[in-house]
């Protein structure tokens, strides 16, 4: 009621007279019509503005989010460096991984649902040992074997994981 006063145009300093004792003998049909219609635009416009604000708060979390992980996972903090050239690249390189390991973890999360780049890292260096302990050994084993021993090194450093069955042969 109040809204419709002020947009008429009506709205008294007192709030006990009404805006119909202003109004005489105004044709109401005509002043409801106006008055819903400039509602209605009013009300768009409240809704598109209200989206933009939401929007950009998302956006600004999920940069936030992005910038917590770098600084977690990735080592955007330990990077020491005090020129711009390196500390662009330090930065670019942990946004990177952010995004990469994103990617890679929706990936897994097929298996386990619990996932995380913690996991992520263990499975990946567990990797990374066996590849360069198959570079030492002599002779080269079955695949189905180096497949056995690269899922119980990637599980080792793992939060969240289940211990893989490890079949010696």
């Amino acid at each position: 009621m109040v809204m419709e006063q002020i947009v008429r145009g009506t709205a008294s300093s007192n709030p006990g007279v009404l805006a119909s004792e202003h109004q005489g003998s105004r044709n109401r049909n005509k002043d409801d019509i106006v008055l819903t219609d400039v509602l209605k635009q009013l009300q768009t416009m409240v809704t598109a503005l209200l989206q933009r604000v939401g929007h950009s708060i998302s956006l600004r979390f999920q940069i936030e989010f992005n910038f917590r992980d770098a600084k977690r996972y990735w080592g955007l903090q330990d990077f020491m460096n005090v020129n711009k050239i390196p500390v662009n690249n330090a930065a670019n390189l942990s946004m990177f991984m952010v995004n990469v390991s994103a990617k890679l973890i929706d990936t897994l999360r097929c298996k386990n649902t619990t996932y995380s780049v913690l996991d992520l890292r263990a499975h990946y260096r567990g990797l990374k040992y066996l590849h360069e302990t198959l570079k030492i050994l002599p002779q080269k084993h079955e695949p189905i074997v180096i497949q056995q021993i690269a899922q119980h090194l990637g599980a080792i450093g793992a939060i969240h994981h289940t211990q893989p069955e490890l079949n010696p042969g």
